[in-house]
């Protein structure tokens, strides 16, 4: 029986996907690159792949994917605050009646992101999400991001918690490692097959997700 589930927020809970390639893009332009289409962004596999291999094949040599994201997160929140106010967000289905089954079998929820703590809160209030969660930790709370398991380690901690009783859930590998770095079970939501199959659980979409919880409540 678990008694606390981390998530990821981003491409987990909320469909960011469009902001993160728009913020991505203006980088990009912010270096007097050229834009990439969508197809070359998915191709590249910035997030889950090799970071600075992609970098390079978009034209951006000698910077590690530390240093990007520094130049990456003003962009993002700026590209989160413009999609809120055009509507252009939303939650994935059966998020809301998924967590407020959890909430009503006394689980710990807990949100562990590599985001911005003010787009996290900003986002997070949109959709009406923060009653929900206990914990929210962000790199503002963080010395170490995701895949590195110091996120998990104090959700579990603050909910006196220990890897038995916690589950991960999130979209990436960096989910997945530090989850795996943590000794915790990891359930990916994702349609990609391939890397949906490393996980303790695969779910294509969070309605997946939803049967798959029943296993832990």
């Amino acid at each position: 029986m678990k008694k606390l589930i981390i998530f990821d927020l981003d491409d987990t809970l909320i469909d960011t996907s469009d902001v993160v390639f728009k913020a991505f893009n203006d980088v990009l332009e912010n270096k007097k690159l050229k834009p990439i289409s969508k197809e070359t962004y998915e191709h590249i596999k910035f997030w889950s792949g090799d970071s600075e291999k992609a970098l390079k094949e978009v034209g951006v040599a000698n910077q590690t994917r530390e240093e990007f994201l520094k130049e990456y997160d003003p962009f993002f929140s700026k590209a989160t605050e413009q999609y809120i106010k055009a509507g252009k967000m939303c939650l994935f289905n059966a998020v809301f009646d998924t967590l407020t089954r959890l909430k009503e079998n006394a689980l710990s929820l807990a949100i562990v992101t590599n985001s911005p703590h003010e787009t996290t809160i900003s986002k997070m209030c949109v959709f009406n999400l923060l009653p929900f969660f206990d914990i929210i930790l962000t790199p503002q709370h963080l010395k170490n991001v995701k895949p590195h398991p110091e996120g998990i380690f104090k959700a579990m901690e603050k909910a006196k918690a220990n890897a038995a009783e916690t589950l991960v859930v999130g979209d990436s590998r960096h989910d997945l490692w530090a989850a795996r770095n943590a000794a915790v079970e990891c359930v990916l939501i994702t349609s990609d097959a391939e890397k949906g199959k490393l996980a303790d659980y695969w779910a294509k979409d969070f309605n997946e997700f939803s049967n798959i919880i029943r296993l832990f409540v």
